[in-house]
């Protein structure tokens, strides 16, 4: 039997804030959104510091490529834009989303970003040329949470419909659609081998859900709502889930295969 069990320790964890900063890699540069009224965002330590400005309204999602070379922002104005880290420069804006954009993710390749809107879609944008390769439709409400698996196949999204989708980066198709929350899923996680994918929900439940088949594997139940997850685990080394709650907690499960 399969099974999450509660993990002997906690061995690590990760700090959300609404997408509302990232960290490089090599850890040489942060950038933070820029609340209201500030329309743009900043790059807040690592040669040279520089206001990167351009969006018309409020900052809400941001993530650095794989290389550190681009920043990627999802803005209020209904924009994506791509930034070089090095000089500021704008390289390009995506225009196509008619509401807020609310998640933005690279591919781990660094060849797409993928961007979740409250207007009911997710978009695949080519970093090269800024060219959107396709907009997935299907959720009825906005698009919450979107992550990337590690092998750069799929998309995986969560809305306020309460559902996980997950998108074939190819083609743009649909490949499931995961059903049981009751209320908003509000994080995106695929687990480092690509084979699981966590979804977290104002429900206060994390779901844990096969790649392959889109069949649910596990659930967890907490007191408060789920805000930020993170699933980690090398070969040989069971898969942790660490879970965030509202209420200010941290939880830490294994995933027991048997």
């Amino acid at each position: 039997m399969n099974r999450l069990r509660a993990a002997p320790g906690l061995i690590g964890a990760e700090i959300w804030n609404e997408g509302r900063e990232a960290l490089s890699r090599d850890g040489r540069a942060r950038v933070e959104g820029q609340g209201f009224p500030g329309p743009g965002f900043r790059k807040v330590f690592g040669p040279p510091n520089l206001t990167l400005k351009g969006h018309t309204r409020e900052v809400n999602s941001i993530a650095f490529s794989s290389d550190g070379r681009w920043v990627a922002s999802g803005s209020y104005d209904h924009t994506v834009r791509l930034w070089a880290v090095e000089t500021g420069r704008c390289a390009w804006v995506g225009e196509g989303h008619t509401w807020w954009v609310m998640s933005i993710a690279f591919s781990s390749d660094g060849r797409w970003v993928a961007s979740g809107s409250y207007d009911r879609t997710v978009r695949l944008w080519e970093v090269a040329t800024g060219r959107c390769a396709w907009v997935g439709e299907g959720h009825t409400d906005g698009v919450n949470s979107i992550a990337f698996s590690p092998d750069g196949r799929w998309v995986a999204s969560g809305s306020r419909d309460g559902t996980v989708r997950l998108w074939e980066v190819a083609t743009g198709r649909c490949a499931w659609v995961g059903k049981g929350h009751t209320d908003w899923v509000t994080s995106i996680a695929f687990s480092p081998d690509g084979r699981w994918v966590a979804s977290g929900s104002e429900d206060g439940t994390t779901r844990l859900w096969a790649v392959e088949t889109g069949q649910e594997a596990a659930q967890l139940w907490f007191d408060a709502r789920v805000v930020g997850l993170a699933l980690r685990g090398g070969p040989g080394e069971p898969l942790r889930l660490t879970v965030g709650t509202a209420d200010e907690r941290w939880f830490e499960y294994e995933w027991v295969e048997s």
